[in-house]
């Protein structure tokens, strides 16, 4: 092995700089930037979403409760809203998630257009690792609200 090859080796291979200009750059990080705040939005209100659900449905189960079920169709109204919202809900959620990820793409080609340790340095992660992650929090999601719904659609079958 010559000397050369052994440097080479011992400092990794050479940061190949990018070919943007400044101004180009300093959008490309305006952009990345907003990307980045969009995606951290978007997770926040998919949490939101799921907890505000959760908080209506406790509310309705309580007023049910606390009326002492005396109305059947006001129990079969606010069961049939239950089951719409759940739905809606889950839509919010899931396309959040696609605006999630059209964010991820913009990322993906905006840091392809920078330097090559900027690249390496985004690569570091799996992305297959980041979407196992975020499907399973989406699944987990979609799941904590459906199974809410259904405990609470059967309280209210129990109780009317």
């Amino acid at each position: 092995m010559s000397q050369e090859n052994a440097e080479a080796e011992a400092t990794g291979p050479e940061n190949k700089v990018s070919e943007l200009d400044a101004q180009t750059h300093a959008e490309f990080i305006a952009i990345y930037e907003d990307a980045s705040t969009n995606i951290r939005f978007a997770k926040e209100q998919q949490w939101r979403a799921v907890l505000y659900f959760m908080f209506g449905g406790i509310a309705a189960t309580a007023y049910e409760m606390n009326a002492r079920w005396s109305d059947e169709a006001l129990a079969w109204f606010l069961l049939v809203i239950i089951w719409l919202f759940s739905i809606i809900t889950a839509i919010v959620i899931i396309c959040l998630q696609w605006w999630q990820h059209a964010e991820h793409r913009k990322i993906d080609y905006l840091t392809s257009k920078w330097s090559s340790y900027a690249t390496a340095a985004r690569r570091r992660k799996s992305k297959g690792a980041s979407d196992v992650q975020r499907y399973f929090l989406l699944s987990s999601m979609l799941l904590l609200l459906e199974l809410a719904t259904f405990a609470i659609t059967r309280i209210f079958m129990i109780a009317m």
